[in-house]
């Protein structure tokens, strides 16, 4: 039998499956567009090669050629070593394991203890011993120091006195050694004042002139506003500061580097000339790239071959005015519209959208709804079931008035039209005056 003849079952046995990957259900929602599926981890036998396979927290690290060991033979549930019984040992048995038992034993330990020097200066129990004889008073457990009198201060205020009272001699003594002022205190520094009768809280020091003027400097600028700089000579200044000065940044001028370079001119040009005087004449990559061409040659490659073909067989000469070549705007072509056009068809028809509206797109661009179909003439039905489905429903008699208003008596209307007169009435049937608008557009005189 043919393929044809087989069932359907036997049929897909010899199909191939369809090529690319499957989407899935065409209907799926936004959620299921944006829930991604998890990506397959590395297989255990080439990750633990990796670093990330040791960077766990709390994990110890594995050499990878015993990683599968800890599973395969059972390591992490094995213990080590000999289990002792809980009644063999005690705590006591193992810090004094190299006492010896009874009295005759403890004291063959302290006697093997002896020669060592720390067990002879640090006795377990006891002060350090520094080999110094005390006196016969301080044997028997005698303090150190003088014994203190009754006292009324607690430790707090031996810590943290508190003062009560400030004599000038104490707060000279602060004010040496730490050189600190009290607020708004005149600094002080020993002067004898009252040897020349001077106050120094009213008295005011230098000479006072006549007339006061410029806040009290006019003496210190005198020499300045009524003298020139004739009359107070040169003023000799080091040239080092000079130097100095001119190696600053001065606005809208070059840096001086101290070259040498300060006094020359503006037109000065720094390096070796390419071409010396005695080589003007000699051919440069100037010379190779315009050539040196008389008037008549000029005027005849400019007049005779300038922007043409100069190839015998390739020279488009006609008497038609016409431009020659194949437009980059196809409007001579038949296509179909851009939202059904395919994305590979390089073509522009004259019809692509500006970059206006690439950079700010229109309303609905993006469910593929252009503003030409709000302008396209629709048959009355389709009009009526759009506008029911985004909520606006009127009573039939009042939908079939307002089409023929939108309409104008053509026949169709397209959705703008319709959307222009709907909102016209739905605006005076809110204010309240939704009869006066049907009246005025003859809808009860229809109606007769």
């Amino acid at each position: 039998t043919t393929m044809m003849h087989k069932t359907k079952s036997e049929r897909e046995k010899y199909l191939q499956p369809p090529a690319g990957i499957s989407q899935g259900d065409i209907n799926e929602n936004a959620v299921a567009c944006m829930t991604y599926q998890e990506r397959p981890r590395t297989p255990e036998d080439i990750r633990k090669y990796r670093r990330s396979a040791n960077l766990e927290p709390g994990k110890r690290y594995q050499h990878p050629a015993t990683m599968g060991d800890m599973d395969a033979l059972k390591l992490d549930a094995r213990t080590y070593g000999v289990t002792s019984k809980s009644s063999e040992t005690t705590t006591s048995a193992l810090l004094n394991q190299n006492v010896g038992v009874g009295t005759v034993g403890k004291l063959g330990y302290v006697k093997s203890e002896r020669i060592y020097h720390t067990t002879n200066r640090e006795p377990l129990g006891k002060s350090y011993k520094r080999g110094n004889p005390l006196p016969e008073k301080f044997e028997h457990g005698t303090p150190f120091g003088h014994a203190p009198g009754k006292v009324d201060e607690t430790a707090k205020q031996v810590i943290f006195p508190s003062i009560t009272q400030s004599t000038a001699a104490s707060d000279a003594i602060y004010k040496k050694s730490h050189g600190t002022l009290a607020v708004s205190e005149q600094k002080s520094r020993g002067y004898d004042w009252g040897k020349h009768n001077i106050k120094p809280d009213t008295y005011v020091f230098g000479s006072k002139p006549q007339n006061i003027a410029f806040n009290g400097v006019s003496k210190s600028i005198a020499d300045v506003m009524t003298t020139t700089e004739e009359d107070r000579g040169p003023v000799v200044i080091q040239r080092s500061v000079e130097n100095f000065k001119d190696m600053g940044d001065v606005l809208g001028k070059t840096r001086a580097l101290g070259l040498g370079a300060e006094n020359t001119p503006d037109d000065f040009a720094f390096g070796r000339p390419s071409v010396l005087p005695s080589e003007f004449n000699v051919w440069g990559a100037a010379e190779t790239i315009t050539g040196e061409y008389g008037k008549e040659e000029d005027e005849k490659a400019c007049y005779n071959d300038l922007g043409c073909s100069i190839t015998p067989g390739f020279r488009n000469i006609t008497t038609e005015t016409r431009a020659f070549g194949v437009p980059s705007m196809r409007t001579d072509l038949p296509h179909v519209p851009p939202n059904k056009r395919s994305m590979a068809d390089p073509m522009n028809y004259g019809d692509d959208v500006p970059a206006r509206q690439l950079i700010s797109p229109e309303d609905f661009s993006n469910m593929s709804v252009t503003p030409d179909d709000f302008n396209s003439v629709m048959v009355k039905e389709k009009v009526k079931v759009l506008f029911e489905k985004i909520g606006f429903k009127v009573e039939d008699e009042i939908f079939e008035f307002l089409y023929d208003v939108a309409s104008e008596g053509q026949g169709g209307c397209s959705v703008h039209q319709f959307r222009t007169v709907l909102n016209d009435y739905l605006y005076s049937d809110e204010t309240g005056t939704g009869n006066e608008w049907l009246q005025a557009n003859g809808f009860y005189s229809q109606r007769k």
